[in-house]
């Protein structure tokens, strides 16, 4: 028909990483998580560059759809064409337990009032991050994994 095309959207491969393995390895149109100096997209052609991420949601968008995830602290190596993140946890929205994650929410808070020392409110701020990340990955509706190449 005149006056249409399909224009494939540009992508980059995006691989997340765990120590427990490959969370997720596939093409995308799109990424968004949290640095240590602010949110971040990832997009096609990006600047290179190492960032440390933060407990965050990552949400993705790729050509046939879009999934969030909660993960957790650790580093991305961004490139033109690929992004990795090196992230101490990741979990879909679906798979979130939201109680256990309300309840530690609720023990870090604590330990963030309490008469702790500076170590330990510093590891409970970490967990708070994490907490509310899960809890927001989990509102997000229904996420997805895409794994390939294992």
């Amino acid at each position: 028909m005149p006056g249409t095309s399909e224009t494939a959207m540009a992508t980059f491969m995006l691989e997340v990483v765990t120590p427990f393995g490959r969370f997720n390895v596939g093409p995308q149109v799109s990424a968004i998580f949290t640095a240590s100096d602010g949110a971040i997209e990832v997009l096609a052609g990006h600047e290179a560059m190492v960032v440390a991420v933060e407990p965050c949601v990552l949400r993705v968008r790729g050509e046939s759809g879009s999934w969030t995830a909660a993960i957790g602290e650790g580093f991305a190596r961004i490139k033109q064409t690929t992004t990795t993140l090196l992230v101490d946890s990741a979990e879909l929205g679906p798979e979130i337990d939201v109680e256990r994650a309300r309840a530690a929410l609720q023990r870090a808070q604590e330990r963030l009032l309490s008469n702790a020392p500076t170590w330990i409110r510093a590891q409970s701020r970490k967990a708070v991050a994490r907490a509310l990340a899960r809890i927001k990955a989990a509102g997000e509706g229904a996420g997805r994994k895409i794994v390939s190449g294992d």
